[in-house]
């Protein structure tokens, strides 16, 4: 999946945006430990079950952005999955599911998406090592755009309004 003798993230015309505005980067127990507890005085931790969710304060870079990755070879999975990334853990007592997607304003997100099949794949580890192996694991993958249902009935009121004023105009002589 990963070609070691190309980085296009090196070629970023948005200069690594996703490393240096970290935000929402899922990890494992042990990722956590390893690669962020040492700057814990730098993030906004979030537990969901055993994974933590972290965000750089203030939108700041990551830790290990040092003009490039300095962990590169041993980053987390979500960091190695992106473009893709896990965006809703939902946890009942049999299941946990995982949603992920390609969301994201990565100009080299075509030539950077791993296939599906290797994301999930990646995902599923994620999963088994975060939630142990004795858990179901469901992965989703979400495509597409979505908009608020409570935006819905007002475009439909618009459209209406505007078909009314375009028939009043339209009888009018000139």
């Amino acid at each position: 999946m990963e070609n070691t003798s190309v980085n296009l993230c090196e070629k970023c015309p948005i200069e690594q945006d996703c490393c240096r505005h970290l935000t929402g980067l899922k990890l494992t127990g042990r990722e956590f430990e390893e690669l962020f507890a040492p700057y814990q005085n730098l993030l906004t931790v979030r537990k969901i079950g055993p994974v933590h969710e972290i965000s750089i304060n203030n939108r700041g870079p990551c830790p290990h952005w040092l003009n490039g990755c300095a962990v590169y070879e041993k980053r987390a999975v979500e960091c190695r999955l992106f473009p893709y990334t896990i965006n809703e853990i939902k946890m009942d007592r049999k299941r946990v599911t995982l949603t992920y997607h390609a969301r994201t304003r990565c100009p080299f997100k075509n030539e950077l998406l791993p296939f599906r099949k290797e994301a999930e794949e990646m995902i599923h580890t994620f999963a088994r090592e975060a939630f142990g192996e004795g858990v179901s694991v469901k992965i989703k993958y979400e495509s597409g755009f979505y908009r608020a249902k409570s935006t819905v009935p007002k475009l439909r009121r618009i459209g209406s309004f505007v078909k009314r004023k375009w028939r009043k105009i339209g009888s009018k002589e000139i």
